[in-house]
């Protein structure tokens, strides 16, 4: 399991978010997030319910890049590579947003 805080663009913890340092693993972008909506059409949204997906991606693209990670390694990937932000040094475990792009850069320097 991967419990996620939401950012806002600005990379401050939105008000909305859960947070604890103990209990978050990282923050994600979870302010005006475009997704799906009924009758065909996209709407901005904002929640931990947008910002889950944006880390749920991210240990896809890891898997798919390396099938026989472990949750555990997948986790620990995602944490050690996050863009780190003091205003998450406190509020989550890995003190910092997501960052896709250093996550795979980091599995790639490792599984040479």
């Amino acid at each position: 399991m991967i419990s996620v805080a939401a950012s806002t663009d600005g990379d401050k913890l939105a008000f909305f978010s859960n947070y604890g340092k103990k209990t978050v693993h990282l923050a994600a972008p979870g302010q005006g997030i475009y997704s799906t909506v009924p009758g065909d059409k996209y709407d901005s949204m904002d929640g931990t319910s947008m910002a889950s997906p944006h880390v749920a991606g991210a240990a896809a693209l890891l898997l798919s890049a390396k099938p026989e990670l472990s949750p555990k390694e997948v986790r620990r990937l995602l944490m050690d590579s996050v863009d780190k932000i003091s205003a998450f040094s406190n509020k989550t475990a890995a003190g910092g947003r997501l960052n896709v792009a250093k996550a795979l850069e980091k599995l790639k320097a490792k599984f040479k």
